[in-house]
């Protein structure tokens, strides 16, 4: 039981807040601009902004084949 002990109290002066809270925050940060910058790709290429509102824009997988031959 002396060696848990021991274990313990080397990890004792470490700032646990610092070590496990900031890669935490900074994945929670890149998960948020992830998606802020997902969301703004789709706004730009799959929706027609012409009519004055959203619409979907439709495209089969044919075309896509098609297109790159």
């Amino acid at each position: 039981m002396s060696g848990l002990v021991s274990m313990a109290q080397q990890f004792s002066g470490l700032p646990m807040k610092s070590l496990i809270g900031g890669p935490l925050k900074a994945a929670t940060d890149a998960n948020g601009m992830m998606a802020r910058t997902q969301t703004q790709f789709m706004l730009s290429t799959c929706f027609d902004k012409s009519t004055g509102g959203l619409r979907g824009v439709q495209v089969s997988s044919s075309q896509l084949w098609s297109s790159s031959r």
